[in-house]
């Protein structure tokens, strides 16, 4: 359960450079569940997440500041008490837009248009941008493009999309739960979790 926070609450001095627009995000803590409060003692920072945010089985898409290219160098997954976890990891300051959708299958990959079946009932899309996911000779930052984590939730992970700024992952997925995205700092990671 997320607890929402002041959304006129000043930035940490720390980040002062690099803080939000508040008028676009909030600062949310996560509850003290045993699963949760192992995450926010671990990241030592406050999560920032949209307003409106919770579990959905809808559309979420967040526009944030234009900002600059951001490098995804990490993507990691994990099973907690009633959800896995994907996390985004940018290691930079920059906060990407994101949306994220329910989407059918069969996906198409973005540069061949060959269709991709994915394991699972459910297919959800997690679009990010400005964002690539590779370095700047090409070479991926991210090695694991597809993945098979044996989650409860989640069955498949693939990279549909690193062109143009744009990098879009699908995961498919047991059934068509609810889920949750966050933001969090230093470093910069958008968290999804979904409902077993």
């Amino acid at each position: 359960m997320l607890l929402a926070g002041c959304r006129d609450a000043p930035p940490d001095d720390r980040d002062a450079a690099t803080a939000p627009d508040t008028a676009q995000l909030r600062m949310v803590a996560e509850s003290a569940a045993a699963h949760d409060s192992a995450v926010v003692r671990n990241e030592r920072r406050a999560v920032l997440a949209p307003a409106g945010e919770g579990w959905t089985t809808g559309s979420t898409a967040i526009q944030l500041s234009a900002g600059s290219l951001a490098t995804l160098r990490s993507v990691r997954e994990s099973e907690h008490e009633g959800f896995d976890r994907v996390v985004f990891d940018f290691g930079e300051r920059s906060l990407p837009n994101y949306e994220l959708a329910y989407v059918e299958s069969p996906q198409h990959q973005c540069g061949s248009g060959e269709a991709v079946r994915l394991k699972g009932e459910a297919w959800l899309s997690i679009k990010l941008q400005p964002v690539q996911a590779h370095d700047d000779t090409g070479r991926p930052t991210v090695a694991e493009r597809s993945r098979e984590p044996g989650l409860e939730a989640i069955r498949e992970l693939r990279l549909m999309c690193d062109s143009l700024a744009q990098v879009e992952w699908v995961a498919g997925l047991a059934r068509r739960g609810g889920y949750r995205a966050m933001m969090l700092q230093q470093p910069t990671r958008l968290v999804v979790d979904v409902r077993h």
